[in-house]
């Protein structure tokens, strides 16, 4: 599928998943990026990065969506619409975000593949972050050692920390290996 969702399809297929008491679809900038956010609302646990994948397997990249982000609760004024007219505002309501965000470097693209292998998974957007995926100290280990071993760049702890988002990590070897 090549053409996004309307706003009112994506709404419509958030609030068909178990577990999900409402949607919305907002488009703000979002962490220093134009982001179209679909908003999910729980009523009990919601598996984020299981709707993601669900969403990509039945959407491909037509879902039109940057980002999912699971949230306590979604405000509506009088008219219905939705409150998060201030970026400030859908930050504080993130409690997990998982991204639909493809990867654009061949760093990116790299470091997907190596995260994909390392947490099991199918997919991993280019703004995903490793310990919201469930990459604990085991998997964060192992993908350091892979990490030095294809691009030479060695990576401490305390480092990884800071990058633990795949665009942000990618961006941070390719300034590494430029200084180099």
């Amino acid at each position: 599928m090549t053409d996004s969702l309307t706003v009112e399809e994506c709404e419509s297929l958030l609030r068909g998943f178990d577990d999900v008491a409402d949607a919305a679809v907002v488009r703000t900038a979002w962490r220093g990026r134009d982001l179209r956010i679909g908003a999910v609302a729980a009523t009990g646990f919601c598996d984020v990065v299981g709707i993601r994948d669900a969403v990509r397997e039945r959407c491909g990249d037509g879902s039109g969506l940057d980002l999912l982000a699971l949230v306590d609760r979604i405000d509506r004024d009088a008219a219905g619409r939705v409150a998060f007219d201030d970026p400030a505002g859908i930050e504080r309501a993130v409690l997990s975000t998982a991204s639909l965000e493809s990867t654009e470097t061949p760093t990116e693209a790299a470091l997907a593949r190596m995260w994909c292998e390392a947490l099991k998974r199918d997919f991993v957007g280019a703004g995903d972050d490793f310990l919201d995926l469930g990459g604990d100290s085991l998997a964060i280990t192992d993908l350091l050692l892979r990490v030095r071993q294809e691009w030479g760049v060695p990576i401490e702890y305390h480092e990884f920390a800071d990058v633990t988002e795949l665009r942000q990590l990618a961006r941070f070897l390719d300034a590494a290996r430029a200084v180099a």
